[in-house]
């Protein structure tokens, strides 16, 4: 398995949706994202007619005893193929690596992202640009592989990134950014909408069990592959989750529980 990409899942990457899924470590091929899921292809279509602004409402309408409250004025949002730099405008707050928020098509990369996701497939082209540094190592034992421990030190900033950014603060931009992010699922012909869209793909994640044992690979061609053929035959997307290693990925969990419940 070499370097190939793990997404640590991160929605806090594009438009703050908080999966922070990161690229390396070993993997299978990745899946192929069919090629009207890809925003780097669909960029290049001409461009729609422009859209009339939209608005959404404010994330919560209720106080802090619970009652309904003025929702206060709307905020205009731009057309979605103009949404880049209003959804950088949001982000500025959650001090993230300008590289990432750097990027375009951010909604769209985040919809083809979300699909993927809630079917246990991996879009790692979409954070291709946010790939850990370092190499992936293995330590051999009694004549076996094993997967270093210390791999999963290299994910801790991006761990550290997430938890720096409060799930309800999160949860209400992603909120405000809807009738965008639903247009992309249409986009891609998905039947995905809405917040359901985001707590599916969260559900997916939570149901994979962390794993504390170490965790054998073989080594039949020039990748490395899991030796028990019932973890070789996992959905990408839960490989990658495991490669976070049993702390990350149980600080993924936690994070990810109280967004769900934010959502």
């Amino acid at each position: 398995m070499a370097r190939k990409g793990l997404i640590i899942v991160g929605i806090a990457i594009f438009a703050g949706v908080a999966f922070l899924l990161l690229r390396s470590g070993p993997a299978s091929p990745p899946p192929t994202i069919p090629p009207q899921a890809n925003p780097e292809l669909r960029a290049e279509e001409p461009p729609a007619l422009a859209e009339p602004a939209k608005e959404s409402m404010s994330a919560d309408p209720r106080d802090d005893e619970g009652v309904l409250a003025d929702p206060g004025p709307s905020i205009p949002l731009p057309p979605l193929v103009d949404s880049d730099s209003f959804v950088r405008e949001k982000l500025e707050d959650f001090s993230l690596p300008v590289a990432w928020v750097a990027q375009d098509h951010l909604l769209r990369r985040l919809a083809v992202f979300t699909d993927n996701a809630t079917r246990g497939e991996l879009s790692r082209r979409q954070l291709d640009f946010a790939k850990p540094e370092g190499r992936f190592r293995v330590v051999t034992k009694d004549g076996r592989f094993y997967a270093d421990p210390s791999n999963a030190e290299r994910f801790d900033f991006y761990l550290d990134r997430l938890e720096a950014i409060d799930p309800v603060i999160l949860a209400r931009l992603l909120e405000m950014l809807g009738p965008l992010i639903d247009e992309a699922f249409e986009e891609l012909g998905s039947a995905l909408y809405g917040d359901d869209a985001f707590r599916d793909a969260i559900d997916r994640i939570l149901e994979v069990p962390v794993r504390a044992e170490e965790l054998e690979l073989v080594r039949p061609n020039v990748l490395y592959e899991y030796a028990d053929p019932d973890l070789e035959s996992l959905p990408p997307l839960d490989k990658q989750l495991l490669r976070l290693g049993p702390m990350n990925f149980a600080r993924l969990k936690v994070y990810l529980h109280a967004l769900r419940a934010a959502l």
